[in-house]
């Protein structure tokens, strides 16, 4: 959250920018197909050092009537033009 993030020395404007990075940005920018439905749940974010920062988060997509389910994760770095997705990755949840 921003209050999680601030509490963790980020100023109020750069837990904004960095939220919304981390939410559809760079998931849009992936792929000229976007699926039917996503839905992310609230990040856990962990600061690793000065200027980098881990999150994860749970997902559901839904597209053409079939679901997936998992956790997506990035490691945020603060550089002089913001902060930049530097590694993502996504794990799936096995189905029951």
């Amino acid at each position: 959250t921003i209050e999680a993030m601030t509490k963790a020395g980020l100023t109020k404007e750069e837990a904004e920018k960095l939220a919304e990075r981390f939410t559809l940005a760079e998931a849009r920018r992936a792929t000229a197909t976007w699926p039917d439905t996503w839905i992310a749940g609230e990040p856990t974010l962990v600061w690793l050092a000065p200027g980098v920062v881990y999150g994860v988060y749970p997902y559901a997509v839904v597209e053409q009537g079939d679901t997936a389910r998992g956790w997506s994760e990035r490691v945020l770095v603060k550089t002089g033009g913001g902060w930049k997705v530097a590694v993502t990755s996504r794990i799936d949840r096995l189905a029951r």
